[in-house]
């Protein structure tokens, strides 16, 4: 296109704008919302009132050393009281796509289930007797152990006294009465269960400080990350509570708006402990009861007339990408044997984990490609679905993950924070259809939406899907807070374009093709009947 020279006495400012609109229009031609045909509405007017109002005048929950903006760190500006947030609440979200299951419940409930269904057999343990100078720095684990057990149980009345030997396993019911400290009491005004149980649930969530401040770099907050995991660890392998835990998620989706999800699942340990106490609740035992369940909350959904909203789950078998190609081989064995029985659960493979700390692609090269080929040997279908380029690095040996994850064909591209810097492969991935799952809130390498890739993504044209990660880790159930977050940072994207997102969700999921017709045509009801609902004021 030619653009006229600006130091033309005879500018004719008509012609400017209209060439000024038509570079715009070339310019956002590649997005997906400019070509999908989703019914468009932006509520531009509410999210600039919004932006003055609410932003300005922030309050004082708000550190004041922060700067006020929408789309600021989510942990200390979600302001989901909102409008915009209450309208994107009420939004048919499609498919969550990239959610790790045991991450995403909030912590007084995994807790509460500790105390619950684990009566009896739960039991925790610290490296270290608990004081004033390290309350905030010692993580707990816990464990469902058979009662009577009398290996490496601590005899020490608490987790606090002196006698306590590090990393002995305590009943729950005991650390839990003596917990005090009166360094504690003034600042928390807690003592005895109250100041255990926010103790432990601090140790699961990541708060605004260690976000922000304490924990500010990649290498720290990923240290935080892994914390909170060790504390979810015990408790969510506990087979009472991982039932509780898999029918809330399926409550949690549905209450958001999410018709469909793929759960990604860490298949490490070999076995869960069941509710006896016995340590044997294996692989295919977990698939069975995932199935069990969803069964019965199809069941639980008919009488309310809701049965069509929730379309069903997929796993995305995942094990730790720390690993030696033989350990990764076994897991390989392990999803092809679950793949023969469950062909309509186990949806891919991949790797997790701290890419920067964990092996390369390239390592597990030779056993990922005679994987493939014994899978199309077996005439199974079951592709890699890749964490790659979660990285600040550029052409690092975790940047290059993205090299092998497109090499290696993965169906899609799990956070891919690092491709924005290369051309070819966003071209790549839109001529081939991979698609990105962006996690805006739990994205550990940048602090807010203005900072994120994502916008380079979207105009490039490549699909995405807007996914939270570990919700219960980060306080924010369901999709809504992720949406919030890319929609009040735009001054581009608007309804239109996290439709389109919504719609694209389902599109590039892993549902086989008459269900996927039917997920997008009941979608495309839900998405005009609450576009209708904006229009006419009634949501």
């Amino acid at each position: 296109m030619h653009i006229m020279s600006l130091s033309s006495p005879e500018l004719d400012l008509k012609k400017y704008l209209e060439a000024r609109e038509a570079l715009i229009a070339q310019d956002r031609s590649l997005r997906r919302d400019h070509q999908e045909d989703i019914r468009p509405i932006r509520p531009e007017s509410g999210k600039q009132t919004e932006a003055k109002e609410l932003w300005e005048n922030a309050g004082n929950e708000i550190s004041a050393s922060q700067s006020l903006f929408p789309g600021m760190g989510f942990l200390t500006g979600n302001n989901s009281s909102v409008e915009i947030f209450r309208i994107l609440k009420k939004m048919p979200k499609g498919g969550l796509l990239h959610a790790h299951l045991d991450a995403m419940v909030d912590a007084e409930k995994l807790l509460n289930w500790a105390l619950t269904l684990g009566a009896g057999y739960m039991h925790v343990r610290v490296d270290e007797p608990i004081t004033a100078s390290n309350f905030y720095l010692v993580v707990p684990e816990f464990k469902a152990l058979v009662p009577g057990t009398t290996d490496n149980i601590s005899l020490a009345p608490s987790l606090m006294s002196p006698s306590y030997l590090p990393k002995t396993w305590v009943p729950l019911h005991v650390a839990r009465r003596p917990f005090s400290l009166k360094a504690f009491l003034m600042l928390k005004n807690l003592r005895g269960p109250e100041l255990f149980d926010a103790w432990v649930t601090a140790s699961i969530r990541i708060d605004p400080s260690e976000a922000y401040e304490n924990m500010n770099t990649v290498d720290k907050i990923w240290d935080r990350f892994r914390a909170a995991f060790r504390t979810i660890f015990g408790l969510f392998r506990f087979e009472p509570i991982f039932r509780a835990v898999i029918k809330q998620v399926f409550w949690d989706c549905l209450n958001d708006g999410i018709s469909y999800a793929e759960l990604r699942i860490n298949f490490h340990p070999l076995f869960m402990v069941r509710a006896d106490g016995r340590e044997d609740f294996g692989h295919r035992e977990w698939v069975l009861a995932i199935r069990e369940i969803l069964d019965e909350f199809r069941e639980e959904l008919k009488p309310l007339g809701r049965q069509e909203e929730f379309v069903g789950v997929k796993l995305i078998y995942t094990t730790f990408r720390l690993a030696s190609p033989e350990e990764i081989q076994f897991y390989l064995d392990d999803c092809f044997e679950l793949k023969k029985e469950f062909q309509d659960e186990i949806a891919g493979f991949d790797l997790v984990g701290q890419e920067d700390l964990g092996e390369p692609l390239i390592k597990f090269v030779e056993v990922f490609l005679k994987f493939q080929k014994r899978v199309q040997e077996a005439q199974l279908y079951l592709p890699f679905i890749f964490h790659a380029g979660e990285t600040l690095s550029d052409g690092g040996e975790t940047d290059l993950n993205l090299i092998d994850a497109l090499l290696l064909g993965t169906k899609r591209i799990g956070h891919g924070f690092s491709i924005a810097k290369h051309p070819h492969l966003l071209q790549m991935c839109r001529e081939k259809n991979i698609m990105l799952e962006v996690c805006p809130i739990s994205c550990r390498l940048t602090s807010s939406m203005p900072m994120h890739p994502l916008p380079a993504v979207l105009n490039s044209g490549v699909p995405v899907a807007l996914n939270c990660d570990d919700p219960g880790i980060f306080d924010s159930m369901g999709n809504t807070y992720d949406i919030f977050q890319v929609l009040i940072a735009s001054d581009v994207s608007g309804l239109t374009t996290i439709g389109t997102i919504a719609y694209d969700s389902l599109q590039f999921s892993e549902l086989q093709s008459e269900k996927k017709v039917q997920a997008l045509e009941f979608w495309k009801k839900r998405w005009a009947a609450f576009i209708d609902a904006i229009v006419d004021g009634s949501i």
